[in-house]
């Protein structure tokens, strides 16, 4: 099979979407696809590194040009299927990314079937950017309507989608820190430099609400002085109480490679968060913690898939209130529940987040 990825970023350039592709299309290439990638001639992607695959760098925008440069080579190129990998900020730096439209128009003109990967559909209502969520949702709908397949990886954005077509497959997102090996020595070497007292730790990664995480570790610090949190990677400048510093460590940027390291090292992974979406599978920091094989503490919303609540796969505290605390106490003192915990983790990662599965879907579905 003849594959077109549509994405606008790719590795090494920081971006989940970018991510996404690449580890995507490399399990086409495994399984002997010829694969095709059109993206932004961003300074970041470095085509070198992506020997197996047809990479090319040419939209400087995607407006009606950019578009119809892409519909140029998708044109020479005649794949079998056009995989077009969305999220509105992609292709908008305002997300309201209008000649979408046209491009899906020129493919459906092109009659080469298109699947739209929707990563995020829309915003949410609000009245300060009521006029952004209406115009995603009018482009959303279009790109729906003209795609053949449409995948998406959340049942919140599922429902949302079949306000406008029949065809979605909800097909959960894998994690960009790939697992590697690394010898135990290493790994206990790597504790003892965060965990010099052998305190219980608590990981989170990525793009998180730091504020209300500070927050619940300041009152469990408080009940449990014995606890270190590491927060993985590079995050947004976070305002870190000084009797709280001795007890928070923060690695700033990590390699894929020393993120999973330290992933791999900790006792049990924290998603928190006061809004309103809850542990998400479109997040790929939750795929990076099932991919490590952790222990999950996270507080559920409208955009939790119900396969993590029927998989006890994560264990779900209250945003707010005793209980709250109460849920991560509970599995911090009980080793027993704690591993069983990495093994619900392990089990789902191998069913629904692993790339192999992940490709095995999109074959399934593109069939």
């Amino acid at each position: 099979m003849k594959v077109v990825f549509i994405s606008n970023n790719l590795p090494p350039a920081v971006d989940g979407v970018g991510d996404y592709t690449y580890f995507l299309a490399e399990q086409f290439v495994e399984h002997g696809h010829e694969v095709h990638i059109i993206c932004s001639n961003s300074k970041e992607i470095e085509v070198a590194q992506m020997e197996d695959m047809n990479v090319y760098p040419i939209v400087d925008k995607w407006d009606r040009l950019g578009v119809d440069k892409a519909i140029t080579k998708i044109q020479a190129i005649q794949p079998d299927w056009i995989s077009l990998q969305y999220v509105p900020y992609s292709f908008s730096p305002k997300g309201q990314p209008w000649a979408m439209i046209h491009f899906a128009r020129q493919v459906k003109k092109l009659g080469i079937p298109l699947s739209t990967t929707f990563h995020e559909v829309c915003i949410r209502y609000e009245a300060k950017q009521f006029t952004r969520a209406l115009s995603q949702r009018i482009i959303a709908r279009a790109l729906a309507k003209h795609s053949q397949k449409n995948i998406t990886s959340i049942d919140f954005y599922v429902r949302y989608l079949k306000q406008w077509t029949k065809e979605v497959r909800m097909i959960q997102i894998g994690s960009n820190i790939p697992a590697i090996y690394t010898p135990e020595e290493d790994q206990k070497e790597l504790r003892q430099s965060i965990t010099s007292d052998g305190e219980f730790l608590i990981a989170t990664f990525g793009k998180r609400d730091h504020v209300a995480l500070l927050n619940l570790f300041e009152q469990l610090v408080s009940i449990r002085p014995n606890t270190k949190l590491l927060i993985c990677g590079k995050t947004p400048k976070i305002k870190i109480k000084d009797h709280l510093k001795s007890n928070i460590h923060s690695t700033g940027y990590l390699s894929r490679e020393g993120v999973f390291q330290h992933l791999k090292c900790s006792d049990l992974f924290l998603q928190f968060s006061m809004g309103k979406g809850g542990v998400c599978n479109k997040s790929g920091s939750l795929a990076a913690a099932f991919a490590a094989g952790l222990p999950i503490v996270g507080n559920k919303g409208d955009m939790t898939n119900q396969s993590l609540v029927e998989s006890g796969a994560v264990i779900f505290a209250p945003k707010k209130g005793r209980a709250n605390m109460d849920a991560l106490l509970e599995i911090m003192d009980n080793p027993v529940l704690l591993e069983e915990q990495a093994e619900r983790a392990e089990l789902y990662h191998e069913r629904f987040l692993d790339w192999r599965t992940i490709y095995e879907e999109y074959m399934e579905y593109w069939n």
